[in-house]
């Protein structure tokens, strides 16, 4: 038995995501699995259980899998468990990236650099993305293999025949959190907007700061462009599909990430990406693709890199999604 791990398992988070489909691809495989989370949701996810129901369940011979992204209150619990263990770092956002707008999480990001060293006591340590493998590199002694966490059977990766690009749409895609300098791509849409006088910008995700999203909408009142940028919010994958096949850009000017699976769907569906630099979602970027400074605009050459800044050959692409198969994680897991 694989047992997964994770503080928090949510449908359309990147981290539940990632351990639903891990689940899924395991199962599809005849390996037996089981979720256990702190956080979820028993509605959307009924196939997740409570933590503590694992620390009943668990046998000598099974695997344990701990998704780590934050804070884990159970890690050391976990770690005295006799079991094969191997952990998956998504990377933690640095925490004064959040002091301003999200004190509480900032605190258990600090709290979570503080546990960093115990991973080294796992049997396997996996990251997300080279960049966040040297980060973890720092504090323990074991070499990170790097898996992107992304799987092929995510819906949104599953169909570009009708891609069209027709209109000059530019999204944000991702939660609507300070760290994700929102802000800062509205001000370069503003310049876009300059060059592309029918662009519109459609910020996608969930928004769960509240002074935050008083603060953005502050930003687009004073940049004049009400009626043409718009908070989606959350919306299905159905509708997301849609914005990506229909749309021009794409803008993330995060200034921390552990991989960005956002950035891969947009560059999958032919978008022209901007990505601010200094961090893991660059990997996903080729030679073809420049990254840009967010607190530079005034020396962008916009009107190039509105033309040119895009991935034309999908094979790179699939080529990411392909390194998630069961070959790869029956060998992590079971051998």
């Amino acid at each position: 038995m694989i047992h997964i791990i994770a503080p928090d398992i949510w449908e359309k988070d990147a981290v539940g995501n990632f351990c639903l489909d891990l689940s899924k691809l395991l199962t599809e495989n005849n390996i037996n699995v089981s979720l256990y989370a702190q956080n979820f949701s028993k509605e959307e996810t009924p196939n997740v259980h409570n933590i503590d129901s694992f620390f009943i369940n668990i046998k000598n011979d099974d695997v344990i899998f701990l998704s780590y992204s934050i804070y884990d209150k159970y890690l050391e619990k976990i770690l005295e468990l006799p079991n094969k263990k191997i952990c998956y770092f998504h990377g933690v956002t640095p925490a004064h990236l959040l002091e301003e707008f999200e004190p509480i999480t900032a605190e258990l990001c600090r709290k979570s650099v503080e546990q960093f060293p115990l991973l080294d006591k796992f049997n396997k340590v996996i990251a997300n993305s080279k960049f966040i493998a040297n980060e973890l590199e720092q504090f323990i002694n074991k070499e990170v293999l790097v898996l992107p966490p992304i799987f092929p059977s995510r819906y949104i990766l599953n169909d570009i025949k009708n891609i069209k690009n027709k209109n000059k749409d530019f999204l944000v895609v991702g939660r609507v959190v300070p760290h994700k300098k929102v802000e800062n791509s509205i001000k370069l849409f503003v310049k876009i907007k300059e060059l592309m006088p029918e662009a519109r910008l459609r910020i996608i995700g969930s928004m769960p700061n509240h002074i935050y999203n008083e603060f953005l909408k502050e930003e687009v009142n004073r940049s004049g462009l009400n009626g043409c940028i718009v908070f989606k919010g959350i919306i299905s994958d159905e509708e997301l599909k849609e914005f990506y096949t229909n749309s021009y850009g794409f803008i993330n000017a995060s200034l921390h990430e552990g991989f960005s699976i956002p950035v891969l769907e947009a560059l999958y569906y032919g978008l022209v990406v901007f990505v601010q630099s200094g961090h893991a979602a660059e990997e996903l970027l080729n030679s073809d693709i420049k990254s840009i400074d967010f607190n530079s605009l005034d020396n962008l050459d916009l009107e190039n890199l509105l033309i040119n800044n895009k991935i034309n050959k999908i094979e790179y692409i699939v080529d990411i999604l392909s390194k998630n198969c069961i070959y790869t994680w029956s060998n992590i897991l079971i051998k």
